[in-house]
């Protein structure tokens, strides 16, 4: 006696009169060949795959807009150090300049 395929039993979800070749494993439907997927090594059906990658594209978003974030503070931080840093060797320069340290030509 064959075993029992339950998927063999099994109809599309969007097309009755079509057997069913894969089972959605987020909603868990049966679908037929043209309604699934192949999506990171799993079969999806439409609706799932809309619902997944928009979610990822969301989540990828928002992390490039914290790193967008966390590089313009990082250059902010850099740009005050290296300005910080320029004014100071310019005053030291001046004092000096105002000491007589440095010899004009004539």
């Amino acid at each position: 006696m064959p075993a029992h395929n339950p998927i063999r039993a099994a109809r599309c979800a969007l097309h009755a009169g079509r057997e069913a070749a894969a089972r959605c494993p987020v909603c868990t439907r049966h679908f037929c060949r043209e309604c699934v997927t192949e999506h990171h090594g799993r079969l999806l059906c439409f609706a799932c795959l809309k619902e997944e990658t928009t979610h990822r594209a969301r989540r990828h978003s928002f992390l490039g807009l914290a790193m967008l974030c966390v590089a313009f503070c990082l250059m902010f931080a850099a740009s005050v150090v290296m300005f910080y840093t320029a004014g100071r060797m310019i005053g030291h320069a001046a004092a000096r300049a105002d000491l007589g340290l440095f010899h004009e030509e004539d």
